[in-house]
């Protein structure tokens, strides 16, 4: 029995290492550290510091593109067994279990600091503009479709980035399943060439929707 369950656990770990990317680990680190670098060191009043410290602080702030890195490695893991599959010539992904561990995995938490912030904000701000709103589009992931809702609360503004998370995980599918079905419905053979021609037309509608 023992022996059994082991060659099971042991079967369970060379599955989930075929579907690690090594170094992503290190790479989250990375961008956590210089998100938390930045707002700690934009606490400092830049004028009131020293030469080293300035220089030290304008180094540092400029690890807000630890969100960048957050976002594109984000797609990189989320759309790894979509492009896997894809080249591999399997079937889509089950969308279900993609959808429950995204939801497991940002809900629980990004609700309750929303609803904590939202109260925290109503008590010590004074005047909020359009609280319920911003609360609203907050929790139904859709604050960054509009300047007035972009924060969905004042004293917890990181908080903008899940919305647009969100918005990511369901295009990202989305137009995956666009290319597993142009391939379907065109009878060609699955190639990265034709991939890459699809994700190109998809990015250009992209930014030209971002801009209208």
């Amino acid at each position: 029995m023992a022996s059994q369950i082991q060659t099971v656990e042991t079967s369970k770990q060379q599955a989930i290492s075929k579907e690690t990317l090594l170094g992503a680990d290190g790479v989250r680190a990375i961008g956590c550290l210089m998100v938390v670098f930045s707002h700690l060191f934009q606490r400092l009043s830049l004028p009131d510091q020293t030469p080293f410290m300035q220089n030290l602080q304008v180094f540092f702030m400029k690890g807000s593109f630890g969100v960048s890195v957050f976002f594109v490695l984000s797609g990189m893991l989320l759309s790894y067994p979509f492009w896997k599959r894809y080249l591999e010539g399997k079937p889509f992904p089950n969308i279900r279990e993609y959808i429950r561990r995204r939801a497991v995995r940002i809900m629980p938490g990004f609700y309750a600091s929303l609803l904590v912030s939202f109260l925290v904000t109503l008590y010590f701000v004074k005047e909020v503009e359009q609280p319920w709103l911003r609360l609203l589009s907050g929790a139904t992931f859709t604050s960054a479709f509009h300047y007035l809702t972009f924060f969905p609360v004042d004293l917890n503004g990181p908080l903008w980035s899940i919305g647009f998370e969100v918005v990511c995980y369901v295009l990202m599918p989305l137009c995956m399943f666009g290319m597993f079905a142009l391939i379907s419905l065109t009878n060609q053979k699955r190639s990265s060439l034709l991939a890459w021609l699809y994700w190109l037309v998809v990015m250009a509608v992209v930014l030209v929707l971002n801009q209208l």
